[in-house]
């Protein structure tokens, strides 16, 4: 709702079918019909006018000498401006009236930018004409028509007036605060809202002339003033009406609505899954709900009778988020669902029972609605815990560092049990030469984003020509694609660790799957200030992990953690481009932040690969055509 409500019925109407109304201003929300407004409370929000500041700033560095002399100004003269339609209820017949008095003194002009908007209000622009005529001013007045140069036009003015009867909040008037003019405006709508009358503008009474003569007047008579008014304003608007604020505000209020429609979606959803295995949706835990590019995950309450209620986990994998259905599933989807489904069986199958590394128990896998339900576990994420225990080893809450290490060690026994439960399988020949190739495929794509502040040529072309790690060191096992710290959940009661949402499960070396676990711990610091301070105190962490596994190859380790490593470079710079960041500031994000910690993190895991692979007596130059095309060994 821009301006003013209309029309009582359609309003009415309009408020009941939509979900959300906006006003731009709150003086209207509260004025026109508060009955209908409190009736609809919880539908209505505030998004005031934004102002582009670039253009602003264009407006104001512009070359205008040319524009001065089409406009023939005068500096002794004082220079008034009118920016907007030219129709009725923008009160310009008041504006003509106030004028004349100051032009009877020879050194005013008024310049009026705008015209109708439509062709039932043609007549004003020559009504408006006539009474500049009837008024004996048509040789101060000038009647500019549109113009793509408005805002340059405003800039070169002394004064900006709005003698309007209604509005909502005014661009033309934000514009001219923004440009440093002292604005006089009719105290209407929202035009009480972002000029504060005596401080960065004045406001005046509608529907009367009189008031706009006396604040001209003022502002003619009063440089002084004028200049104040004029740097307040400004300060004001830049502070306050930026489009990028209006914009976000408009992201946020989007984002709510799209979750109201995953959360009536959810529902549905929800009750057809459960209704496969006996169970009744009972409610949506909000807001405890998770979308991505991949998956919607949320958290519900489910029963099976009346009274016996329990605590369930949903996860839609790969999930499309469209207008008219909220997830569409694809063939594709459900076989990813499948395998997923079946990996969390097979790994709560497989892992060691006695351990304190907990699997979640999975329910059901549904094919109509591509949907995994597993059982809910109440626990608090791990990742912010352990990154405390590195910085603070005495804290009194939580975990301290042993226990840190302790939970570690403990992860690395229990992966290595699980994965010895794979020791007949056996991989593919080209296993590691496709591992290289994916380093060099994540390397390219870093390579190319714009935003990328390295250059160290030396660093690429360790990457680009990484030798193969020896294949008699291979052993298989069964890694998990989803395997992550930031999928651990820890129960401050029982100090059990439950590890959530491990992917699919596919035969691989188990390095792999400690690489993709210290990966994640190398990174506990990156994106806070603190990282640069902090960050060495993972190395204690990661060696827990390793001390706990204890049989793993150390150059296999180095080898696939570099890919790991590459793998979040290329996904930091991803989400940097997504982010609503300023321009001059994401290039150092990038420089001060992302390149310089995987810079010198790669650097340090191509160092120790390159130890590693000499410590276990190969070269450090094994080259593709020196590695031998037999099949892999299997474990001893």
């Amino acid at each position: 709702i821009k301006g003013e409500l209309q029309n009582p019925l359609l309003d009415r109407v309009g408020f009941a079918l939509a979900n959300k109304v906006l006003f731009q201003t709150e003086t209207n929300k509260r004025l026109k019909y508060p009955k209908t407004v409190r009736f609809f409370e919880k539908k209505i929000s505030l998004n005031p006018n934004g102002i582009d500041l670039d253009e602003i700033k264009r407006a104001e560095n512009s070359p205008k000498e040319a524009l001065r002399q089409e406009l023939k100004l005068n500096e002794n003269t004082f220079n008034i401006v009118f920016v907007g339609q030219l129709v009725g209820y923008k009160g310009i017949n008041f504006l003509l009236q106030a004028f004349s008095a100051l032009a009877q003194s020879g050194n005013a002009k008024l310049y009026l930018v705008g015209g109708p908007s439509v062709s039932e209000h043609e007549h004003v622009l020559e009504d408006l004409k006539g009474l500049a005529r009837e008024l004996k001013i048509e040789s101060d007045v000038e009647f500019l028509g549109w113009r793509r140069d408005a805002l340059e036009i405003v800039s070169l003015m002394d004064a900006f007036v709005l003698p309007s009867l209604t509005e909502g909040v005014p661009k033309s008037v934000l514009e001219a605060m923004a440009l440093g003019k002292a604005v006089i405006a009719t105290k209407v709508g929202g035009t009480s809202e972002i000029v504060q009358n005596q401080s960065s503008g004045i406001l005046i009474p509608p529907g009367e002339s009189k008031p706009i003569e006396e604040a001209l007047i003022t502002l003619r008579d009063n440089l002084e003033l004028r200049l104040q008014l004029a740097k307040s304003a400004k300060d004001y608007a830049h502070k306050n009406f930026s489009i990028q604020k209006n914009i976000r505000n408009l992201e946020s209020i989007y984002c709510e609505l799209s979750q109201d429609a995953l959360h009536a979606a959810l529902h549905d959803i929800a009750s057809k899954t459960l209704k496969q295995v006996g169970y009744h949706y009972a409610s949506l835990k909000l807001p405890a709900m998770h979308v991505n590019y991949y998956s919607i995950c949320a958290m519900l309450d489910i029963r099976r009778d009346p009274t016996t209620v329990h605590e369930a986990y949903l996860k839609i994998v790969k999930a499309d988020i469209l207008d008219n259905s909220p997830v569409r599933i694809t063939d594709e989807d459900r076989a990813l669902s499948r395998h997923e489904y079946e990996s969390f069986y097979e790994l709560h199958d497989r892992w060691p029972a006695d351990s304190f590394i907990r699997i979640i128990r999975p329910i059901c896998y549904s094919s109509e609605t591509n949907c995994l339900l597993s059982d809910r576990v109440n626990g608090i994420d791990y990742f912010p815990i352990l990154r405390k225990a590195l910085i603070d080893p005495i804290q009194k809450s939580g975990l301290t560092l042993n226990q840190a290490q302790d939970t570690l060690e403990e992860l690395g026994r229990s992966l290595r049990t699980f994965h010895l439960t794979y020791a007949n399988e056996s991989l593919p020949s080209d296993y590691l030469e496709k591992q290289r190739d994916k380093i060099r495929e994540r390397l390219s794509k870093v390579r190319s984003y714009p935003l990328l502040s390295s250059n160290n040529q030396n660093l690429w072309n360790q990457l680009q020509e990484l030798s193969l790690p020896p294949r008699e060191f291979i052993q298989v096992s069964g890694g998990m694609k989803g395997i992550d710290i930031r999928n651990i959940l820890y129960d401050l009661k029982s100090k059990n660790l439950w590890l959530l949402d491990p992917g699919r499960i596919r035969i691989e070396i188990p390095e792999a799957d400690l690489a993709r676990l210290s990966a994640t711990i190398r990174i506990l610091f990156w994106g806070s200030f603190s990282f640069q301070f902090y960050h060495h105190k993972t190395l204690p962490a990661v060696q827990a992990l390793l001390q706990g596994y204890q049989d793993y190859s150390s150059s296999m380790f180095r080898f696939m953690m570099i890919k790991e490593l590459m793998k979040h470079w290329d996904m930091a710079h991803d989400t940097l481009e997504m982010k609503p960041y300023p321009k001059m500031v994401k290039p150092l994000i990038a420089k001060l932040y992302i390149d310089r910690f995987y810079e010198k993190h790669i650097s340090e895991e191509i160092n120790a690969y390159n130890t590693a692979l000499a410590s276990e007596g190969k070269s450090k130059a094994t080259s593709l055509s020196d590695v031998s095309q037999n099949s892999l060994a299997q474990p001893q």
